[in-house]
């Protein structure tokens, strides 16, 4: 017996998950038991790092729930492939409060199987650059009179967009959509990195841009956070790419160059080791 308990649609990714009755905490067959109901719908979102690096797959679990109706074991049946996606999984499903199964009359435990599939195949066909560019520049907007500050609410929605626009263009490395995004920056952010618009589309100059406009945003370490990671997959996709420009090697290594003092300078100690290695890395080579 299966029973559909979530489907979502989520900034233009689809995540799907089914649950079947396995067996109890005996191994007994659980066909002759009343099966447990779903309580609490959790929106499932797509770990962060994950969507920006264009990670999908399909992570398959066992979870026993006990006679409380509380999720008190979990066992991965088959992974993903992908750790992010497969503890990300782990801790949806952890989070679950069930009506308990139970068995002539009595609350019993059982073990569910339980399946989601992170998937980003749907992201290209929801994604539209001028409706995207239109609802970003009315955020922006927003602040003005208002002592240029953004509310919560303000914040998460931009960073939101910001993160749809990634998802998009790690599916879509291809799609250089850098000169379309120009609008929607500042002046000092357009004259700090308008000459590598050639090399590779550039998701990172977003999230350095709204903290360079908004240093007192609520959420600025979220945006930092996320601004890493977009910067992470940029370098990965313009290693890939120089080879095919013309003057393409020779302007990577001034990007690189240029990332790595830019962080120096102005995220000191707000950025991951793991960047200062990666950019080392390419100055090396």
């Amino acid at each position: 017996m299966y029973k559909i308990l979530t489907i979502l649609i989520f900034s233009g990714l689809l995540f799907t998950g089914c649950a079947g009755l396995h067996r109890d905490e005996e191994g007994k067959s659980s066909t002759d038991l009343i099966p447990p109901v779903l309580l609490n719908k959790i929106p499932l979102t797509y770990p962060e790092e994950a969507r920006l690096g264009g990670l999908e797959g399909i992570v398959s679990l066992y979870i026993y729930v006990d006679a409380d109706g509380d999720v008190k074991k979990i066992r991965i049946r088959s992974s993903s492939n992908h750790p992010q996606l497969d503890e990300a999984a782990e801790k949806y499903v952890s989070q679950f409060k069930f009506k308990p199964a139970s068995k002539e009359g009595e609350n019993v435990g059982i073990w569910l199987s339980y399946k989601i599939d992170y998937s980003l195949r749907y992201t290209d066909l929801t994604f539209n650059i001028d409706n995207w560019l239109d609802r970003v520049s009315g955020l922006l907007k927003r602040p003005a009179g208002q002592g240029s500050q953004l509310s919560e609410q303000e914040e998460e929605q931009i960073l939101e967009s910001y993160d749809r626009y990634c998802a998009y263009i790690n599916m879509n490395p291809e799609k250089n959509l850098n000169r379309r995004i120009d609008r929607i920056l500042s002046k000092p952010s357009r004259e700090k990195w308008q000459r590598f618009y050639e090399l590779c589309p550039l998701t990172f100059i977003l999230y350095d841009d709204l903290l360079k406009r908004f240093p007192d945003m609520k959420q600025a370490d979220k945006a930092r956070s996320k601004m890493m990671i977009a910067m992470e997959q940029d370098i990965e996709n313009a290693a890939e790419m120089k080879e095919k420009k013309y003057g393409g090697p020779q302007l990577f290594g001034v990007f690189v160059q240029t990332l790595y003092d830019y962080l120096i300078s102005e995220y000191a100690g707000n950025h991951p080791q793991k960047l200062d290695l990666i950019l080392k890395n390419y100055q090396q080579k």
